[in-house]
């Protein structure tokens, strides 16, 4: 008989890798969400991928950096004004009208190249450690941290990074990063599960003396990593949370607000990874769902199966429709989906 466990603000969430074939079922490493070996094949899998997608947006000439595509970039060679020549001043950019108009050395001087900024935001709460199709929701989590930072590495962007957990709000920061190895640095941080790494940490203080397994203590740590999104990002940065947003419902007007609030400041994207289990249940006979202690056991009809998967669905676009209302940027992607997937969603 299949067991399931009960997981806060839904009523039944299946847990049990039973759900899956024997090959399909997630491997659980000790020390890493994602081992070594799994970063370098992320990464030539991305590799093969970048030129196609990237030819594909159609980018043109007046919105590129060099070669790196991005609206939001300032050339580096855009004008801005001719001052009076200082000693010291590079004469290649001497303003040679100007000084035989005014019978004046004049400098010429341009805009400072500004240069993209992204943070991502990895949730890796207890929600997130479930799976049933090739992998955990907070290794697929991984995988989508991993590919945001190769584009970030080749946009030559700046990228910082941040851990949360709901269970003990904690927050780890990483440091902000700029050039070469986006990637490897960003894989090296999110996928150590003891984040035993030369990384910033700041406890958030709870406000109880522990947090419950309840919905409102969730809905209080979500809103607690909201309010803790580093001040010094820059106004239009890329701000990207990976998660299953679990904490997410309409009653959780504190997040909701709090994420408007971020919207309106930066490009703020939600990557809402799923198991397919979670939206409809596995044709078996003889399913039981239990609580968190294993205990209370539930068996379901054909009709109840039918019922779950009708509210879930329900329930995931109406967490959906909420965050687009914020001015979110919503992209779902399953445990089971591949990388080519995640990257022409983010096309549309």
């Amino acid at each position: 008989m299949l067991r399931f466990l009960k997981l806060t603000n839904w009523p039944w969430v299946p847990f049990n890798w039973s759900v899956a074939r024997e090959s399909d079922r997630p491997v659980i490493n000790s020390q890493y969400w994602l081992d070594p070996s799994e970063h370098f094949q992320l990464r030539e899998e991305l590799e093969a991928l970048y030129e196609p997608w990237h030819q594909s947006l159609g980018v043109s000439s007046a919105q590129q950096q060099g070669n790196i595509p991005s609206r939001a970039l300032g050339s580096g060679f855009e004008y801005a004004e001719s001052q009076a020549y200082q000693p010291g001043d590079d004469i290649r950019f001497l303003d040679w009208r100007l000084m035989a108009k005014k019978q004046q050395a004049f400098t010429k001087w341009f805009e400072p190249e500004r240069l993209e900024n992204w943070c991502l935001v990895l949730d890796e709460s207890a929600s997130m450690r479930f799976g049933t199709r090739t992998r955990l929701k907070v290794q697929q989590a991984c995988r989508a941290i991993g590919s945001f930072a190769f584009l970030s590495e080749k946009r030559q962007s700046q990228l910082r990074l941040m851990r949360f957990s709901a269970q003990n709000k904690e927050i780890a920061y990483s440091p902000v990063w700029t050039g070469r190895n986006l990637f490897e640095q960003a894989m090296a941080f999110v996928s150590n599960k003891k984040a035993s790494l030369d990384i910033e940490k700041r406890l958030q203080n709870a406000s109880q003396s522990h947090l419950a397994d309840s919905v409102e203590s969730e809905v209080n740590a979500f809103n607690t990593l909201l309010q803790s999104i580093p001040q010094d990002l820059p106004a239009g940065s890329k701000l990207v949370f990976v998660s299953d947003f679990h904490a997410l419902h309409k009653h959780a007007a504190k997040v909701l607000n709090h994420l408007s609030f971020l919207a309106q400041t930066f490009q703020v994207m939600a990557v809402v990874v799923e198991d397919m289990a979670e939206r409809e249940l596995p044709q078996n006979t003889g399913l039981e769902l239990v609580n968190l202690q294993g205990k209370n056991p539930v068996s379901l009809d054909a009709q109840q199966q039918l019922n779950y998967s009708a509210w879930a669905n329900r329930t995931f676009d109406e967490r959906k429709s909420f965050m687009q209302a914020c001015g979110v940027k919503v992209i779902e992607w399953r445990t089971d989906e591949k990388i080519g997937e995640l990257l022409q969603r983010l096309k549309s």
